[in-house]
């Protein structure tokens, strides 16, 4: 930009302070005469040319200075414009680069999320087809009468090789087994094997009819409370019987007489009859989700699928289940426990299973575990000293002892090594233990 019009207003500038000078001078001075008047004009102009041709230098200067810094800011400017454009175009690359990448990613999540709403619409299309009628007609074919000489109740079909499941109860005593099939036909049939702690027998019967298939077992872990469920049994000797409900509570320990039931089961509300022991419980996948076997306060409970699988396998091939066993008393850890028994070394908040005995030459005992000590505390007061408590089994917590049931029987077995996670008198230990197994049971 020129500079030349600021020149002529800095020369007009200092004329017009040059010429007030010299009026008031003459003002002043009352200097009237011409020839003061030329003398002191001419020697102010001679004052204002060498003013003025400083002025000019200075300018001058001033200007070689100025298009010295604005060359300098205006390739500087130039530099960061270039600098910036550079980046600018590396940006859009790596925009492009992530966009199309992004469409890919997009691509694939459309494509699976498309695959699972198809999955889920046929799920949705196939339940909504299903009814507790639609699931009874695809099952009471494979649903048996048990009967011999002390009673009847119910079995199923569950394999390729003839074979039933039913309640140990059932079959523990009597004779002249027999099963009768959806068509009233009737055979003899043999005890393949029995497990009383878990109240399941396996039979074969010497002939099945046509057309009888075998029901297939569900993952009893994962089902859920308030799932609906149906039992398919033969109540009071009524042949192929329906009941509907719902699964009230999963992982249930129950006692009930004459069963030595070590295992806990699966609660539930709806109405099974006497005989329908030993039949099938269902989930509306038409899968096996349990075996019914008793009417407990209200309530009836099935033996988890996930057990009767255990169970079953192990029958077939060896003739026999053989359930874990560590040898110790345990004792169910929470604040209204642990206030009232004074376990004054732990805080009320404390969860898991404290060991309370141990039974001599068994796993337990031969690992070290520690027993709690029945003492004084230290206001004298007497109550219980933890020494160790089971916080977890192979790194699965275990809070109750139904926690710590299930865990056990659905995936310890007999001379399997154990990682159990203790609370040892305030600190965190591991302890391994290789389980021995369960005596049979003799009434």
């Amino acid at each position: 930009m020129s500079n030349k019009p600021n020149i002529l207003i800095i020369v007009l500038f200092v004329v017009s302070i040059l010429f007030s000078g010299a009026n008031t001078y003459l003002i002043l001075n009352n200097q009237s005469t011409q020839q003061k008047w030329n003398d002191a004009t001419g020697s102010s102009l001679t004052d204002l040319g060498a003013k003025l041709d400083k002025t000019n230098s200075d300018i001058a200067t001033l200007d070689q200075a100025t298009k010295n810094n604005i060359d300098s800011k205006y390739n500087d400017l130039k530099t960061q414009i270039t600098t910036t454009n550079n980046n600018l175009g590396t940006l859009r690359g790596d925009l492009n680069a992530q966009g199309e990448k992004s469409a890919s990613d997009l691509t694939q999540v459309k494509s699976t999320l498309q695959s699972k709403i198809d999955s889920l619409s046929t799920d949705f299309n196939t339940h909504a087809s299903l009814t507790a009628s639609n699931i009874y007609i695809d099952t009471y074919k494979s649903v048996v009468l048990v009967w011999n000489s002390a009673g009847q109740g119910s079995g199923f079909l569950f394999d390729d090789n003839r074979h039933i499941v039913t309640n140990w109860h059932l079959v523990k005593t009597g004779t002249n087994l027999e099963v009768e099939y959806y068509d009233g036909t009737r055979c003899s049939a043999t005890i393949v094997g029995t497990d009383p702690y878990s109240d399941l027998a396996v039979l074969l019967p010497t002939t099945i009819p046509s057309g009888v298939t075998p029901l297939r077992f569900g993952d009893s872990s994962t089902c859920s409370i308030g799932e609906s469920v149906v039992t398919v049994g033969n109540p009071l000797g009524t042949a192929g019987s329906l009941s509907s409900g719902y699964i009230s509570q999963k992982n249930v320990e129950i006692s009930m007489t004459g069963i030595p039931l070590v295992i806990n089961e699966i609660q539930l509300d709806l109405t099974i009859a006497p005989g329908s022991s030993g039949g099938a419980l269902i989930n509306f996948n038409k899968e096996v989700l349990g075996v019914t076997n008793g009417i407990l306060g209200g309530y009836s409970y099935a033996v988890p699928s996930n057990i009767v699988k255990r169970v079953t396998d192990s029958i077939i091939s060896k003739g026999t289940y053989q359930h874990p066993l560590f040898g110790w008393g345990l004792y169910e850890l929470n604040k209204d426990n642990i206030l009232y028994y004074n376990i004054f070394n732990v805080d009320t908040s404390q969860r898991g299973l404290m060991v309370t005995s141990l039974t001599a030459g068994l796993p337990a005992q031969k690992a070290g575990i520690l027993v709690s000590v029945y003492k004084t505390d230290p206001n004298g007061k007497w109550g219980n000293e933890a020494k160790d408590i089971i916080l977890a089994i192979n790194g699965v917590t275990v809070k109750t002892f139904d926690d710590y049931v299930q865990y056990v029987e659905e995936h310890v077995s007999p001379h399997d090594e154990v990682d159990f996670t203790l609370w040892r008198s305030g600190s965190i230990s591991h302890v391994k233990i290789t389980p021995t197994y369960r005596p049979q049971y003799s009434p």
